[in-house]
């Protein structure tokens, strides 16, 4: 009898630790785009914005990448992006508008109360000892939004460094 609240613990610990978590909608769909993203054969597209990416050496030794987008050349609602590294498997990737409020880019507005931004920036980190001018890779862009006319759009593109 003594043992007995000793194995009601022991019970309650083991079938607490076997409770597994169910992924979100939002992790499944940042899942799936990642997917997409590595398999996908990506031909030569234009994108509705500009795109520029830089990489610089972060305190932790590691390379990080900056992704900008701006000057978008249409209206850009709902943005949802992510953008990966080919060669990067272990981090995890940037992403826009899946985890967090989707954003707008329109043409000489901004608006922070609307959600309307001049631009987005992305931050990722590659695990490499190389130098920003050593370093090559093959980056990959999904981009998702609505046009004025409610039209849903999608943009996968191609970065070579």
């Amino acid at each position: 009898m003594k043992y007995l609240p000793f194995l009601i613990v022991i019970c309650i610990l083991l079938t607490g630790c076997n409770k597994q978590e169910t992924p979100t909608k939002e992790s499944l769909e940042y899942q799936k785009i990642v997917s997409e993203l590595q398999e996908k054969t990506i031909e030569d597209s234009e994108l509705p914005c500009h795109l520029e990416v830089t990489l610089e050496e972060s305190q932790s030794k590691e390379l990080m990448y900056t992704v900008t987008l701006d000057d978008p050349k249409e209206e850009m609602y709902q943005i949802k992006a992510v953008f990966i590294s080919l060669k990067e498997k272990e981090n995890s990737y940037p992403s826009i508008g899946i985890f967090d409020e989707p954003l707008h880019m329109i043409p000489n507005q901004v608006d922070g109360k609307k959600n309307i931004v001049k631009g987005i920036v992305l931050v990722g980190y590659l695990k490499t000892t190389d130098k920003p001018k050593e370093y090559h890779d093959t980056f990959r862009l999904y981009l998702s939004y609505k046009t004025k006319e409610k039209e849903n759009k999608t943009v996968y593109y191609e970065k070579k460094i």
